[in-house]
């Protein structure tokens, strides 16, 4: 039925428009004698909406209803062509070419649109999936401190380590893994490898004083840290000197007391943790398997961490400000360049900056900054584009459809507005200021840089990495 909409809504605005013909302006069937033919607002309006097939659709309907008009006093063939001849054929093929044109230039945004769409889509589901694991270890969480320890005290301290799998530092999932095996099984010195390349590179280390040497990258060739990796479990050092050639081992003997393998999500060793130095009442079994099991969830939420972070490097949309991304902005700019350059059409670009932006306190700019989003958001048209640029407190606007007049008098309304709405505010936003600039597409101009340059140079904005 939405496929279709345009169908009812085209029938029942000519329905509409030719009862009010009919009715207020009966001696002019048709509107055959005004210069600006009110079919023109049902075309441009259904081809803006819905795209190529409405475009088409209610350009064929209106031009179907001119020419009607125009032959509906004819009775003859030849009397058809005489009126033809006469009157010409320009009106009702207008409406036709122009429904067509202007449904084809909408139809490629809304293709973009539902594309975005699909994308966020399946971003989404990610994320859900993403949560439910983190669900799933925060059971796990729980269950392993009512299992380490039943005191109180020792639990909280427990917990307040592990909260740091769940931050959005890297960093700190190595530190939290570490913290725990200190608080909660007495670990006195540790460390978290991780495997880059061909060597074991270090992330973090518990318990080394600073005259004491850890080694921060160690070669895989020959490192014992390659028999977790390779056996897939922990591994003690009994279970080495018990190995027939433990013997290429003897220079490392010293240096560990159990070894972790850290996974990935596919199950492959990444990483090691390394126990250096333990309470010799707490090393046993029971208590090395507990550590397994926390190595093994520090690796999940090292992993969901670096897979979060990819999807978010994905996202086109800044969240903050509901805004395209600067890496966004980048693509669509050349895109439209070349569409600009290829098909004649206007294309205009538009700085708007907030002057001593640096300068205001975060809360002031957080605020500033939405308030002026809003206003363009309010004003611009639903095909302009609104980005983020470089640098903080820099936005542009890409306008596929209007010259830089058309686009450059909506500026000066938001920038009215804006100034409006700050006057009533406290002192430090009376002075705020914004600066723009813009450019629009020319014949003349070979690339990207030659086109964003001149606006950028009227809002006094560094030319970098055009």
């Amino acid at each position: 039925m939405k496929k279709r909409a345009y169908i009812y809504e085209t029938i029942s605005a000519f329905i509409l428009i030719d009862c009010l013909n009919y009715i207020f302006f009966w001696q002019d069937p048709g509107f055959l004698t005004l210069s600006l033919h009110p079919y023109w607002i049902i075309v441009l309006l259904i081809a803006s909406r819905y795209g190529f097939s409405g475009g088409l659709f209610s350009g064929f309907c209106a031009g179907a209803q001119a020419l009607f008009f125009m032959c509906q006093d004819v009775s003859s063939l030849s009397g058809i062509e005489r009126v033809i001849e006469s009157k010409g054929v320009i009106l009702p093929v207008s409406f036709l070419f122009i429904g067509i044109v202007i449904g084809g230039i909408r139809q490629k945004y809304i293709h973009k649109y539902e594309t975005v769409e699909n994308e966020l889509d399946d971003v989404s589901k990610s994320l859900e999936s993403i949560n439910k694991r983190f669900e799933t270890e925060e059971k796990a969480r729980k269950v392993l401190e009512a299992r380490i320890i039943g005191e109180t005290a020792t639990v909280r301290t427990l917990y307040g380590s592990s909260n740091l799998f769940e931050s959005l530092d890297i960093d700190n999932i190595f530190i939290g893994c570490l913290d725990v095996m200190k608080d909660g099984f007495h670990v006195e010195k540790a460390s978290f490898y991780l495997l880059e390349d061909d060597y074991f590179v270090l992330k973090a280390s518990k318990g080394w004083e600073k005259e004491e040497l850890v080694e921060g990258k160690i070669s895989k060739d020959k490192c014992i840290m390659n028999l977790a990796i390779d056996e897939d479990r922990y591994i003690t050092i009994k279970d080495i000197l018990n190995r027939i050639d433990s013997d290429q081992f003897i220079d490392q003997y010293g240096q560990v007391l159990a070894m972790f393998p850290v996974r990935n999500s596919k199950g492959k060793g990444v990483g090691v943790v390394n126990i250096e130095k333990m309470d010799f009442l707490h090393y046993n079994t029971p208590n090395l398997n507990m550590i397994e099991l926390i190595v093994e969830w520090a690796g999940r939420a090292l992993y969901n961490r670096l897979f979060l972070n990819s999807l978010e490097s994905r996202m086109i949309i800044d969240d903050n400000l509901d805004v395209f991304e600067f890496k966004h902005f980048q693509n669509v700019c050349r895109s439209e360049f070349i569409r600009a350059k290829q098909f004649k059409l206007d294309f205009t670009v538009f700085f708007i900056k907030i002057d001593q932006y640096s300068f205001l306190n975060e809360k002031t700019q957080e605020l500033v900054a939405k308030s002026l989003v809003s206003l363009l958001k309010k004003y611009l048209q639903e095909t302009d584009m609104l980005f983020k640029y470089r640098f903080d407190g820099i936005f542009c606007v890409i306008s596929p459809m209007f010259k830089k007049d058309s686009l450059k008098r909506v500026i000066e309304k938001v920038e009215s507005e804006f100034y409006r709405v700050i006057s009533s505010s406290h002192s430090e936003k009376k002075h705020i200021k914004l600066v723009s600039g813009g450019q629009e597409y020319t014949d003349c101009m070979t690339d990207i840089k030659e086109f964003l340059t001149p606006a950028l140079k009227e809002c006094n904005i560094p030319m970098i990495g055009l």
